[in-house]
């Protein structure tokens, strides 16, 4: 702050310019908080320049202050903003999809489908030649000799549980089709044993 000594010399040259008319008691009060705090007088420019560079240096040493930032560096909202709010359109849209897509419906195969599911489930394929012949684990469902109606039976299990998900294409072999379980075909072979153990009686699959 201006020593009164400096500011009577600038009122004697400046007379008016140099003094505060329209609110003099509001300027004699803030000099009155600012002098009640730590503050530098300074009776000429050179003493102002010092207690600036003093000031500069001491806030220089303080990790405690976060720093200026350049205007430059002042990174713009706008795009961020904007690009808030295409993100939260994507997630309602997602939001909204996920809401239609039904919850997987509970299997329910019939007795053939089930049997070749639970014979399967040691690491065998079921295997389907082109003849009609169908093979699970070296055991034969059925031969290229039975009688057309058993190959459709059991043709029509190996798609049942093709369409259920409960087994998935393997592999194409030049005289035969391999499938294997599936995540979801394991799952509900271990519903079907539960349901086994608990009810003996009404639990197990149809023999052919």
């Amino acid at each position: 702050m201006i020593h009164k000594e400096l500011l009577d010399e600038k009122i004697a040259v400046k007379k008016t310019e140099a003094i505060e008319v329209l609110n003099g008691q509001k300027l004699h009060d803030f000099r009155t908080v600012v002098t009640s705090k730590m503050c530098g007088i300074f009776r000429n420019l050179d003493q102002l320049r010092l207690i600036v560079f003093q000031s500069l240096s001491t806030f220089e040493r303080n990790d405690q202050l976060a720093g200026w930032v350049r205007g430059s560096d002042v990174i713009n909202p706008k795009a961020i903003l904007e690009e808030n709010e295409k993100l939260k359109e994507e997630v309602a849209s997602l939001e909204a999809t996920l809401s239609t897509i039904e919850e997987p419906k509970e299997i329910s195969l019939s007795d053939d489908a089930t049997r070749l599911l639970l014979a399967a489930l040691e690491g065998g394929l079921i295997s389907v030649y082109q003849t009609g012949e169908v093979i699970v684990e070296r055991e034969r469902i059925c031969s290229e000799v039975s009688p057309p109606r058993e190959r459709a039976r059991w043709t029509a299990a190996v798609n049942e549980l093709r369409s259920t998900e409960c087994i998935e294409h393997r592999y194409t072999g030049k005289f035969d089709v391999g499938y294997r379980v599936t995540k979801r075909g394991f799952d509900h072979a271990d519903k079907v044993k539960a349901k086994a153990s608990a009810d003996p009686a009404g639990g197990s699959t149809r023999q052919p």
